[in-house]
């Protein structure tokens, strides 16, 4: 039996099977087959992208290395438009993608347990109030928003947001950075960002350490999605395997932690 799959990825792959699957054995991600992998990403530094020796790099690629090794895989990495990735899953010409969040694609797709949480967080300016802990008593004391046009913050966080009583206390920009670079020179009082993302902003800036962070404004699930007429279910299952594995021994979140810090 031949399996393909990818991952946010435009080239097909082959996975073989052993005929010793045709046995009804329990899998895991320690007697999964041996299979090779392609797997598509794109361009979302730093989850996402390449580096300058042309290969795939970031947080979500280090996760997939990680967990496609638990399930006793290989992995080679594809770049690819996200739209296109979507469309070739549909078509049963691409196999898979990784980063996604869990949506009403079933019909073609197959998702695995949750490998990560997408986060965003209420950072302020250095040295605001520090009894200012969630985004309700930062508007209420009169304190001033960035945020990025088009961005999903969360129910709670957009009803906030979009109450006429605080109009004037939101600015609204088309990148994290600028609203960044306002808060260390401040001219914002708070933003709501990715943690990776203010992260990698201070490093580049010299700045770790200049602004704070308040609470979790905003969690989802992230996962992979495989395409049903390409990946076995069996494949799908020693991935999950894999993603409790990791999970439980912490390695997942020491991935995640280098990148928050």
């Amino acid at each position: 039996m031949t399996l393909r799959f990818g991952c946010m990825g435009g080239s097909r792959w082959a996975l073989r099977l052993g005929l010793a699957l045709a046995v009804a054995i329990p899998i895991s991600a320690t007697n999964a087959p041996a299979c090779s992998v392609t797997l598509g990403y794109g361009q979302w530094p730093p989850y996402q992208t390449t580096d300058s020796n042309g290969e795939a790099a970031g947080l979500d690629i280090e996760m997939v290395r990680a967990i496609a090794k638990q399930a006793s895989c290989s992995v080679t990495f594809v770049d690819a438009p996200f739209k296109r990735i979507l469309r070739d899953i549909r078509e049963g010409d691409l196999d898979a993608m990784v980063g996604y969040f869990k949506e009403a694609r079933t019909e073609f797709g197959q998702y695995t347990e949750p490998y990560r949480a997408d986060t965003k967080a209420l950072y302020v300016r250095q040295g605001l109030d520090g009894n200012i802990r969630n985004l309700e008593s930062f508007f209420k004391a009169g304190y001033h928003l960035g945020i990025v046009r088009s961005v999903f913050y969360g129910a709670d966080a957009m009803r906030l947001i979009e109450n006429p009583e605080f109009a004037d206390q939101i600015e609204v920009i088309t990148e994290n950075p600028l609203n960044l670079r306002k808060l260390l020179a401040g001219r914002l009082d708070g933003s709501i960002v990715n943690p990776p993302h203010v992260a990698v902003f201070l490093h580049a800036n010299n700045a770790v350490g200049k602004i704070d962070r308040r609470n979790i404004v905003f969690q989802t699930n992230m996962h992979m999605i495989f395409s049903k007429a390409t990946v076995d279910k069996a494949v799908v299952d020693a991935f999950n395997q894999a993603i409790e594995e990791l999970s439980q021994d912490g390695a997942l979140a020491a991935i995640i932690k280098r990148y928050e810090e």
